[in-house]
Formats: structure tokens, C-alpha cells, sequence
């Protein structure tokens, strides 16, 4: 190659590079088109909001998903049920009860339960719709998922509305702490039977599902590390009088323990620092994250990185929320239109964009159960699998019904709305 040559080549390549850098600066700092904003609220929200869409417009990427983190705001706001901030029903009958008393108790307990966990659900419902953060109650519901329980499984709604409390403390928060407390949360040790683990009668149901679907995933722990870590987690049990965590001393087994490799004498309390200290701990949030919040495909290289930020960032959860929504992958046009909208989703996010309050939110969660999603009751430890399993036959059906509903409340005229009528709408 003649120098002449050499050179030409050297200054296309240049003007290649120059080009490259120049259109990946103009993506972040030229402010967001419409779609951009459309793609953003969607994906961290249940629609698009006009008030937000509208204080985004003038903003790059940078700045948008930073005003986005801005809106994080986790507490309620509408009041919910009364009775959460009541002591508990009674749950266990006094001793002195004939059979006719005790079938009588039994009956207003079991009635009480009903209620109160259908005002529970209709208020979720209410709070989410009109939420001040609608990315806030997307990752209460994220986080919902993974740490899974089932409503109709616990003694009493209290105990569900007491994790989300701790969702809402520090669903963007410290991670670790996330993992700490949730370890030991009543709701949790009740629905996966840790209040029946007893060091002469083990169980590892909790110790189970707390490593496979809470923490590091399938395939990343051995099944001496799940009886080990059964063992560590006797006596961890709520207070059935109060829906607190009370250790009971007598159930436990003192003795040691090895958990990945580490051995001593550990107690329930040690159990979540024995898995976050696990190379796979700050790998496996951020794979659910990815797939939640980007793709159902996963780029490990992305991942390897972000892992990286998150440990570095000391497990915070919001500076990795901010790393995540401003990877290429996130904004990339083969990633839009590509998640299926979950049945809560659909719901609110026809509601916002049509501008309608959500109204008789009690029908709206039998709504939500027609189409798959029974509210805080997903259909086993695992939540709810979402993407395409969202969509059947039956599902199509019902959600079109949803879509065509929203649309005559609104006094749409389906020739000039017929986007609410789109298939595209449930999608995002």
C-alpha cells in the first residue's frame, strides 16, 4: 500500500470514528423525541403520563432519567385500609372455647382475612393508578416478584401490607439491607414454612427458595449448602398473636454450620450475609432487573458491568436503576415495543393515558384475576413469569374487552382512537 494510500485509509477510518463518537454524543445530549419520552414513561411506568412527558421534553437522557429518579417516592398516596395500623386480629382461639365458639371464631377470622385482603388489593390498585411516582410502584411490584408471598396463604393481610412496607423502605436503596430484613420477614418465613423449621424436625423449604429465587438463582448452590442454610434458619419464625418476628431460642441448632464454604455456629440473623457474600449476589438482581426493565435477552457483557458498578456503588439500588436506564441496550429501537405489557400494566396505563380516574377498584382487581395477575397472589413461589405468558387465547380476549372498556368510558370513537384498540398497546 502506497503511503498516499495508508494516508486515505488512516483519514476515512478517522472520519469513521469521528462519526461514530459524533452520533453517540448527539443521542445523549440532543433532547429526547417523543417516542424517546413514550419509550422511557412506558417502560418505567404503566403509560405515559402528559404531565411528566411534558417536563421531559426539553431534556437529553442524561437529564430525563435523572428527573425520572427524581420522581422516586415510595410512600403512599392514598391512606390505606385503616386496619393496618390496628393491632392484629385475634388469630389463635382462647382455650376455653366450646366446639360451637370455636367453629364461630374460626368463621369471623376467616371472614375478617377475606376482607381485609380484598381492601388490601383494591387499595394497591387505587395508589398505584394515582401514585405520585408510577416508577416507584413499578419497582414495588418488581420487588414484590422476587421476594415472592402469596396473600391468600398468609394468616392475615397485615402480614403482606408489613413487606411492602419494607419494599417501600428500601426498594431503592441499600440492597443489602433489602436482603437482610426480608430474610427474617414474617411474610415470608410464614408462606415458605420456616415457622415449622425446627432443629429435631428441619425444614428447608425457605432456605430453598431464598438462594434459587430470592438471591442467586438455579444451579449457583449445592443441596448441602440448602440443609446448612436450613439448619442456620431454625427458630426464625413470626409471633402469630402480633405478625412479628419472634426467634424461638429452643428450635434452633446452635451448632456449626458450613455454607459455602464458611463454617460456625450461624444464626437466622447470618443468613443473608452468607449469601451476599456469594460471587452470583450482585449478578442475579441485576439479571431481573435487565429482563424487568430492558430485555428478556440478556448482554453479559452489560451485565458483568453494571454487577461491577453495583458492588462498587456499595449495593445501592438507585445509582444502578440510573446505570441501567441509560445503557445503549435500554434505547436500542430492536429492544422497543418488544416486553408485553403486564395486566396491571394495561389497566392503569389505559386509565392515565385516557385520562380517567380509576374508579371501582374492587372490579378492576377481579379484572386484573380474568387476565392473570390476582393481585399479591401470583400463581406460585416463583411470581409471575410474565413476558409472552401473559398472552393466550382466553388472555387476548379479555384483554381486548379491558382495552374496549377504558375506550367507551372515555367516549372514544374507535375509527379515531383506534390505537386503544391496537394490538401495539400491549406492548412496551
Amino acid at each position: 500500500m502506497s503511503h498516499t494510500q495508508s494516508t486515505v485509509t488512516r483519514t476515512r477510518a478517522a472520519f469513521a470514528a469521528l462519526w461514530l463518537c459524533a452520533s453517540v454524543w448527539s443521542s445523549s445530549v440532543a433532547a429526547l423525541s417523543a417516542a424517546d419520552r413514550q419509550h422511557l414513561l412506558v417502560r418505567t411506568g404503566f403509560g405515559v403520563d402528559p404531565k411528566l412527558a411534558i417536563e421531559l421534553k426539553t431534556l437529553n437522557r442524561e437529564a430525563a432519567v435523572e428527573a425520572l429518579l427524581a420522581t422516586l417516592d415510595f410512600d403512599p398516596t392514598i391512606p390505606p385500609p385503616r386496619w393496618t395500623a390496628e393491632p392484629l386480629p385475634p388469630q389463635v382461639p382462647a382455650d376455653d372455647l366450646n366446639p360451637e365458639q370455636l367453629a364461630e371464631f374460626k368463621r369471623l377470622r376467616n371472614k375478617t382475612k377475606r376482607q381485609h385482603g380484598k381492601e388490601l388489593q383494591a387499595w394497591y390498585l387505587r395508589n398505584a393508578a394515582a401514585s405520585r411516582s408510577a416508577f416507584a410502584e413499578r419497582i414495588t411490584l418488581f420487588w414484590h416478584n422476587v421476594f415472592t408471598v402469596e396473600l391468600r396463604s398468609l394468616p392475615h393481610p397485615l402480614y403482606l401490607w408489613q413487606q411492602q412496607q419494607l419494599i417501600r423502605a428500601h426498594g431503592s436503596g441499600d440492597y443489602r439491607q433489602l436482603v437482610r430484613q426480608m430474610s427474617l420477614n414474617p411474610a415470608m418465613l410464614v408462606y415458605l414454612d420456616n415457622h415449622k423449621n425446627h432443629r429435631k424436625r428441619p425444614n428447608e423449604n425457605y432456605a430453598r427458595e431464598l438462594l434459587e429465587l430470592h438471591t442467586l438463582g438455579e444451579g449457583h448452590f449445592s443441596e448441602q449448602d440448602v440443609r446448612e442454610l436450613g439448619r442456620t434458619l431454625t427458630g426464625a419464625r413470626p409471633n402469630l398473636q402480633t405478625a412479628k418476628y419472634a426467634f424461638k431460642a429452643n428450635w434452633h441448632d446452635d451448632g456449626d454450620k458450613t455454607v459455602f464454604n464458611r463454617t460456625g455456629a450461624f444464626s437466622p440473623e447470618d443468613a443473608a450475609e452468607l449469601v451476599l457474600q456469594h460471587p452470583r449476589a450482585a449478578r442475579y438482581p441485576v439479571e431481573r432487573l435487565w429482563r424487568a426493565f430492558v430485555s428478556e435477552s440478556l448482554d453479559r457483557a452489560a451485565i458483568d458491568r453494571l454487577s461491577t458498578e453495583f458492588v462498587d456503588n456499595r449495593w445501592q439500588i438507585k445509582p444502578l436503576l440510573r446505570a441501567l436506564l441509560l445503557e445503549d441496550a435500554f434505547w436500542a429501537e430492536e429492544n422497543r415495543q418488544q416486553l408485553v405489557r403486564a395486566p396491571i400494566e394495561l389497566v392503569i396505563g389505559l386509565h392515565q393515558e385516557t385520562d380517567l380516574t380509576l374508579n371501582k377498584a374492587d372490579q378492576w382487581v377481579k379484572a386484573l384475576a380474568n387476565l392473570g395477575q390476582d393481585l399479591f397472589n401470583p400463581p406460585d413461589v416463583a411470581g409471575w413469569p410474565g413476558g409472552l405468558d401473559w398472552i393466550n387465547t382466553s388472555s387476548l380476549i379479555q384483554r381486548q374487552s379491558v382495552i374496549e372498556k377504558v375506550a367507551q368510558a372515555a367516549e372514544a370513537d374507535a375509527q379515531t382512537n383506534a390505537r386503544w384498540l391496537d394490538m401495539s398497546y400491549q406492548l412496551k
